[in-house]
């Protein structure tokens, strides 16, 4: 079994006004390895030109996730 496999539930965090800095992402990504752990066991990372994609084990990590995330993600 892959890794994708493991880990299907995607969240994109879009490169946009609410992040465009680079306190704001470290605030995200502080907040989630708090909330999640590090990556790994719960979810992965994917980083592009768009976006980053985290790729959650658990259909409801990724949902707490979207939630907690909201902002971000809108």
């Amino acid at each position: 079994m892959s890794d994708r496999d493991q880990f299907c539930h995607a969240v994109r965090v879009p490169w946009s006004d609410a992040t465009d800095t680079i306190t704001a992402w470290n605030d995200v990504c502080a907040n989630a390895i708090e909330l999640f752990g590090l990556p790994g066991h719960r979810y992965q990372t994917e980083v592009n030109i768009d976006d980053m994609i985290w790729w959650f084990r658990d259909e409801r990590d990724a949902v707490l996730f979207r939630l907690k995330f909201s902002r971000e993600i809108a």
